[in-house]
């Protein structure tokens, strides 16, 4: 009788151990069916455009602003195309991209070793003659494990930087007035946004886009640059990531003065550094030039070796500025 008491207890055990498991199981997976379900509200609520598409560009779900984007609804979104937003040639480059990505996530996946992301980001305007023609960051990524077999699904998020665009337009024309050059550079010494016509004239450039400031400046001057202004030169490349307080130390031994190499003859650029701070680190630099040719000229002529004798003849009116 005892055993059969502890057996029946022991099954009893078991029982409300299975239960518990599995109402165990059924909170996870509850829990799980809202975090998704949060995560989709969220994507839809999204200013940004969301679109998941296959390599043909087929629409199989977007959030709410896709969805405004192509006049419609979420639930009319679905098999439209994203090729609608572009003319021709831009639907050409939109598509070379996706298989470019569909092409290095294949070579990602067959090679075990690499365990990385593959992901795409690039600016194309929405030029359509049938929507409001858009400046616009895309970014693709392929949707993982999902079989391949019958094309990749990849997800697409659209950021509108038309405004962007309009500012930089509004501020290129504002410096295109102004008699000094200007521009700012990013941690590769690429030329990076608007920068002021008058600097093309100052560096003897056709157009600095795309154009690589070490380049086209500071490697042109280095052979006139004291032993002092080289260290500060390659001190100036290293800023970048660099905590404020550092680089406030670091920049009183930044090259001031650049005497540039010309078709004929030379130029003398005085330069001004200007940080930009991104997560209280050196993201950017605004970097200032203005012509003081006319005045080093004066200065040679008039055998001024140092800063001090420089200030007192400009004070006596035996040299000027420009």
């Amino acid at each position: 009788m005892t055993e059969q008491s502890d057996e029946r207890k022991e099954l009893i055990n078991q029982h409300m151990l299975v239960a518990q498991n599995l109402r165990a199981s059924h909170k996870i997976l509850f829990q799980i069916e809202r975090s998704k379900a949060n995560t989709e509200t969220m994507v839809d609520l999204l200013p940004d455009y969301y679109f998941v598409i296959n390599q043909s560009g087929r629409i199989l779900k977007g959030n709410i602003s896709g969805a405004k984007l192509l006049k419609t609804n979420t639930d009319g979104i679905i098999n439209q195309n994203v090729v609608q937003l572009f003319s021709t040639e831009s639907s050409n480059i939109f598509f070379n991209k996706i298989n470019k990505l569909t092409d290095a996530y294949r070579r990602t996946r067959s090679n075990r070793s690499e365990n990385k992301t593959v992901t795409s980001s690039f600016e194309l305007p929405i030029d359509s003659e049938d929507y409001e023609p858009k400046s616009i960051h895309w970014n693709l990524r392929i949707f993982e494990g999902v079989s391949l077999r019958r094309g990749a699904l990849i997800s697409i998020f659209g950021r509108d930087i038309t405004e962007i665009r309009k500012y930089e337009q509004q501020l290129s024309e504002i410096f295109s007035a102004i008699p000094l050059g200007i521009m700012m550079i990013d941690s590769r010494g690429d030329v990076n946004g608007p920068y002021s016509a008058y600097l093309e004239f100052l560096l003897e450039q056709d157009t600095l886009k795309d154009k690589n400031i070490y380049e086209v400046l500071f490697d042109r001057a280095h052979q006139n640059m004291t032993t002092e202004e080289r260290k500060g030169y390659r001190e100036f490349q290293n800023v970048f990531g660099a905590d404020e307080i550092f680089y406030k130390v670091d920049k009183k031994r930044f090259p001031k003065i650049l005497k540039l190499p010309l078709k004929n003859g030379f130029r003398w650029l005085e330069v001004t550094y200007h940080p930009i701070i991104k997560d209280e680190m050196i993201n950017k630099v605004l970097l200032v030039f203005s012509d003081i040719s006319r005045l080093m000229k004066e200065r040679e002529k008039a055998g001024v070796q140092s800063e001090d004798e420089l200030s007192y003849h400009e004070k006596q009116g035996i040299i000027k500025r420009r």
